[in-house]
């Protein structure tokens, strides 16, 4: 199997991560787990109704997308996936947040992984995706580029997770880049990008629409 993880909320209505790890090939096929964790793992005691609502597309290598559906299975849900590289995308929209001063808002979560080769299959959602980290380079080398609506985010911090488990805050060049890194293995990444943007959602107003992006890839 393999796992997919998604964002645990802070009483703030911020996201923290969200994230999906690669297929192994099983007796029954290839199948991804769906559940809640900060971390490159699975973590118990978690409520996983929260990401019941998401949405999950898997493309091919061909560019065709397929829905994914969605089945209870333990902590989280369960998926399956086809053989060979795809990129697994998602969104999750979790509606209207408004918490003491801060800005009315409507809080979305956008989710990615390439499950396979990172560096020569899909790889970008492209289009008009509000935000997304896009792995560039070779096993060795290996950079993340921010793109919000198709265009490079500089000077944005963008939070790494390493093969080895620990963190590292990085901040994007002018050109979207962050800085390159050795480690091979499992990297999940995840970033912010928030705008302005102004309607109402079940009767309330909003002034604001706050993306996260994130991504899990094998270097």
């Amino acid at each position: 199997n393999a796992s997919l993880r998604s964002g645990r909320l802070h009483d703030y209505g911020e996201f923290t991560v969200h994230e999906i790890a690669r297929a192994t090939p099983g007796a029954d096929g290839r199948t991804a787990g769906v559940f809640l964790s900060e971390e490159l793992k699975l973590e118990t005691g978690i409520e996983p109704k929260l990401i019941a609502g998401t949405k999950l597309v898997m493309r091919g290598a061909d560019g065709r997308e397929t829905p994914l559906a969605l089945t209870p299975a333990g902590n989280g849900f369960e998926v399956a996936l086809a053989a060979g590289t795809r990129l697994v995308r998602g969104v999750l929209d979790l509606g209207y947040t408004q918490r003491g001063t801060s800005k009315a808002h409507i809080l979305l979560y956008y989710s990615k992984t390439i499950v396979g080769d990172a560096f020569t299959g899909p790889a970008t959602v492209g289009g008009d995706c509000p935000v997304e980290l896009v792995p560039e380079g070779r096993p060795g080398a290996v950079r993340l580029r921010l793109l919000a609506h198709g265009k490079p985010v500089s000077q944005a911090e963008v939070t790494v997770i390493l093969p080895d488990g620990s963190q590292k805050k990085v901040q994007t060049d002018g050109e979207g880049r962050t800085e390159a890194f050795a480690p091979t293995g499992r990297y999940g990444a995840w970033t912010r990008s928030w705008e302005p943007a102004t309607g109402e959602r079940a009767g309330k107003k909003y002034e604001e629409l706050r993306n996260y992006a994130t991504l899990v890839f094998d270097s």
